[in-house]
């Protein structure tokens, strides 16, 4: 219980401290959400003969992201293509080994 209340804590405090842009971010998840996942993802384990735990980071993951919530404007300025012209002497590989240089 003390993991589970550690847990509600800490992604709190990650989500409100993270923000990209103008976008910020806030996680609803309370104590009592947490304890309902880990007690549905422990009978689901037990009641397939474990085979659940290889679907367990999934679980979680689905969990965080339906308890996330973001706010705020996406500048679309900021999301075009960059214009500066590039290199055409090679593809992607070769570039990184320099092949324009011979």
């Amino acid at each position: 219980m003390a993991y589970v209340n550690f847990l509600t804590h800490y992604y709190k405090a990650a989500v409100e401290w993270m923000s990209i842009g103008d976008i910020t971010f806030q996680f609803d998840a309370d104590f009592k959400d947490w304890m309902g996942f880990y007690l549905r993802t422990i009978g689901l384990t037990i009641v397939t003969i474990g085979f659940a735990i290889f679907v367990y980071n999934f679980r979680k993951w689905q969990f965080i992201t339906s308890h996330l919530n973001a706010f705020g404007t996406v500048d679309v300025d900021q999301l075009i293509q960059s214009q500066t012209v590039a290199p055409r002497e090679a593809e992607g590989f070769l570039d990184a080994l320099d092949i324009g240089a011979f």
